[in-house]
């Protein structure tokens, strides 16, 4: 995954970008770690909204879910 996130970053390739960081989010939910996950959705979210997204509403509802987002 780290390969492939670098050469992402490096193609300022925000779709790929969006999708391996919600990879990650939905991985650190399934474990538990809702602190990593919100980091990751985050991310996820802000790459989303650069790109205009769809799923930059999903992804903003699952940090309000969080309370990470109003």
């Amino acid at each position: 995954m780290e390969n492939k996130l670098l050469e992402a970053v490096k193609r300022h390739d925000l779709e790929v970008l969006t999708q391996i960081y919600t990879d990650a989010a939905n991985a650190s939910e399934q474990r538990g770690n809702i602190d990593e996950a919100c980091f990751f959705l985050t991310q996820a979210y802000v790459c989303a909204l650069q790109q205009g997204a769809d799923i930059a509403v999903e992804l903003r509802l699952r940090l309000v879910e969080y309370g990470r987002e109003n």
